[in-house]
């Protein structure tokens, strides 16, 4: 299936061309000092049914399986619990969503980077058959996120931006190995994450304001830049939050649906 984007596509002549281009945008700053712009690198754009190019949230992405979804909902609704168990103090849930996010549990949010080698490297990653040699880039303006508006009778359309800057274990024991602290993770999340509808979908039409779409050739790297991003390797994190998962599933007496427990076991 032919894929629709539905922003222009940017194209750049070399991976070097559009890294710096990238890092020119990541020295902006918001009044408050926050970093403005945020990265996401797909290595091909994936079709919806319609042929057009979407991002959606794991958690929207799943099949109409009404046990894996009902047992995926419970699990993110109670992730403060399960992420402060894990690291032994209060988290905020949008935080600690953001946490199993990372950890590949199914969640509404979406993860972005604030690092455009991050990004870069996420549009290489994939090297199965069908990925052309185009790479693709979104680039998320902060400061044009919608945040509020639509009519009067409906949930306002709001995005907020997570950072992962809090650690959930102390730098002396594991807290800097953790994988969302080298992916430099931030993720951004509706407002409507408890209710878990409507689908959040990155390029729903409200949210193109905020973003625009780069291209490069693949070839023109000559390797992956930060090939480590996604091992799990001395991650302290990843093993408490993984305990903490399955202890709390374990509590539910669930028949755990086999998508989710193996997600639940490579934690």
């Amino acid at each position: 299936m032919s894929v629709v984007s539905p922003l222009p596509i940017e194209k750049h002549q070399s991976y070097g061309n559009l890294l710096s281009h990238l890092n020119n945008l990541k020295a902006a700053r918001l009044p408050n000092g926050d970093q403005q712009f945020l990265f996401r690198g797909e290595a091909r754009l994936h079709p919806n049914a319609e042929g057009r190019a979407t991002v959606r949230s794991t958690f929207h992405r799943l099949q109409s399986d009404a046990t894996l979804v009902g047992q995926a909902f419970t699990i993110y609704r109670r992730a403060q619990q399960i992420v402060g168990a894990s690291a032994g103090y209060s988290v905020s849930h949008e935080d600690a969503i953001a946490v199993l996010r990372h950890y590949e549990l199914p969640t509404p949010s979406i993860d972005v980077t604030g690092t455009p080698e991050v990004a870069l490297s996420f549009a290489l990653g994939s090297t199965s058959d069908g990925v052309s040699n185009e790479r693709f880039v979104f680039v998320i303006d902060c400061a044009k996120l919608p945040n509020g508006g639509g009519k009067q009778d409906e949930e306002p359309f709001v995005v907020t931006v997570e950072d992962h800057f809090f650690l959930t274990q102390p730098i002396n024991d594991g807290g800097l190995t953790s994988r969302w602290m080298r992916q430099d993770g931030f993720a951004l999340m509706p407002s409507w994450w408890r209710a878990a509808v409507p689908a959040f979908d990155m390029l729903d039409d409200r949210m193109l304001g905020a973003l625009s779409l780069h291209s490069f050739p693949a070839d023109t790297c000559p390797g992956l830049p930060m090939p480590d991003l996604m091992s799990k390797a001395n991650d302290q994190v990843a093993a408490r939050v993984g305990a903490a998962v399955r202890a709390f599933v374990e509590a539910q007496g669930w028949q755990v649906h086999p998508y989710f427990a193996k997600l639940v076991m490579q934690i």
